[in-house]
């Protein structure tokens, strides 16, 4: 059995093929020799002086960025371009590693109602305390795709999806099946309301042409009216898969 083509072995491959680029080597090799000869310093918080290695840098986290979009290259790459820059080998395959290219994870993030809040809050406190503007935020659950992702990913993935959709969420694994019983239920309820007894419930209900293959006998109708409300407290996010 031939073992699926994943987004994994899409990016190593491309990478490897890269290697064979001249112009894309060139590029590499200049950030081989800055990792080599620069190094950028810092101060600490008594104000000293301390050197760290041009790789460690948000300078050189920068450049491999650079190097990614000149190259058309989406984000699944920064990670093996980082290692790889950074050394004299070949490609690093990190296809083994866990967790590197969460393409299953979802995410909550935020975003403003109204953009135009974002400008004018900015104008009246440049500091932005991001808190004071809470109640106009509005938060999304995404799951980011990239160039490399197809439906066989979100397929195969989709149990971990699932899984941390129902956390964000707050769903209940209750199954929502269709009620084919729910308009009838939801008259007796309503009959129940005025003040109707059981009996007169049951006649009423069995004499509807609506129902005429939804009959019922008047010990039910207590029972469909606890089942009912019951099924109704528990309202909320449920889901099929």
């Amino acid at each position: 059995m031939i073992s699926r083509f994943t987004s994994k072995d899409k990016v190593y491959q491309e990478l490897l093929l890269l290697t064979a680029n001249d112009e894309f080597m060139k590029d590499v090799n200049k950030l081989r020799k800055k990792c080599e000869k620069e190094s950028e310093y810092f101060l600490d918080e008594n104000k000293e002086k301390f050197f760290a290695d041009y790789s460690q840098t948000n300078n050189y986290q920068k450049d491999v960025e650079e190097l990614r979009d000149k190259y058309k290259l989406s984000r699944l790459y920064q990670f093996p371009l980082y290692m790889f820059c950074d050394g004299k080998g070949e490609m690093p395959d990190l296809r083994s590693l866990k967790g590197l290219w969460k393409t299953d994870k979802l995410e909550r993030v935020y975003t403003l109602k109204d953009p135009g809040v974002l400008i004018d809050w900015a104008e009246i406190d440049p500091s932005f305390p991001l808190k004071a503007i809470e109640s106009q935020l509005e938060s999304h659950v995404v799951l980011k795709i990239y160039p490399e992702t197809t439906k066989k990913d979100f397929i195969e993935a989709w149990p971990k999806i699932s899984k941390e959709r129902d956390r964000l969420f707050g769903i209940e694994s209750i199954r929502n099946s269709k009620r084919a019983n729910l308009t009838r239920d939801l008259f007796i309820h309503k009959l129940k309301n005025k003040g109707k007894t059981c009996v007169e419930i049951t006649k009423t209900i069995n004499g509807d042409e609506r129902f005429k293959k939804q009959k019922i006998s008047y010990e039910e109708v207590s029972k469909i009216i606890q089942r009912l409300k019951k099924r109704a407290k528990r309202l909320g996010a449920t889901k099929k898969t």
